[in-house]
């Protein structure tokens, strides 16, 4: 939504979490009712040009379980809060856990080439790939590849990608019948 017209959004983002907060003290709210929320009001404190307060972040950070999804939401927080490498630090340990959703994926591997290098990268994205074929997450390779100058490898995964393609416009039944 476009929020130019508004005369303080960030002071109505940080009024909201101050009620919600409040709600959940007084047991108007379960202790958990309130993440999402007040996650996107983090979110847009910051795109509006406010840093988050670190009370509201660390409110939200006390206030997640242990589930993959909920940790994903404290990475996007932490991130939000100008705190990048927590949020780098928590998607890798859902990566190395096996709970980090495909569509995280490339930005860890994104960020191993830049860190460490695209070999470090193609090891760590060639692994993921034996369940998951995200284009992005393959883009990242052929890229890798490319960079190493790897050019039969960076061409094996270009032609997984367009296969990948291929097979998930079928799957989304995008396939015209009798195009076979």
């Amino acid at each position: 939504k476009d929020r130019s017209d508004w005369k303080d959004a960030p002071g109505w983002y940080e009024a909201v979490a101050e009620r919600m907060l409040k709600w959940r003290d007084d047991q108007k709210l379960s202790r958990h009712a309130p993440l999402h929320v007040l996650a996107l009001i983090v979110e847009r404190l910051r795109e509006s040009g406010r840093t988050p307060p670190a009370g509201l972040v660390a409110t939200v950070e006390k206030s997640i379980s242990d589930a993959a999804n909920d940790r994903v939401i404290l990475a996007d927080v932490m991130r939000a809060a100008g705190r990048g490498d927590e949020a780098l630090a928590i998607e890798r340990e859902l990566l190395d856990a096996g709970r980090l959703h495909p569509d995280r994926m490339a930005a860890i591997v994104t960020h191993v080439r830049e860190e460490s290098g695209p070999e470090k990268a193609l090891d760590l994205g060639e692994s993921l790939t034996e369940y998951t074929l995200h284009p992005d997450l393959l883009e990242v390779l052929i890229q890798a590849a490319k960079q190493l100058g790897d050019e039969p490898r960076a061409a094996r995964w270009e032609k997984t990608k367009a296969e990948a393609s291929v097979a998930q416009r079928k799957l989304d039944g995008g396939e015209a019948k009798g195009s076979r």
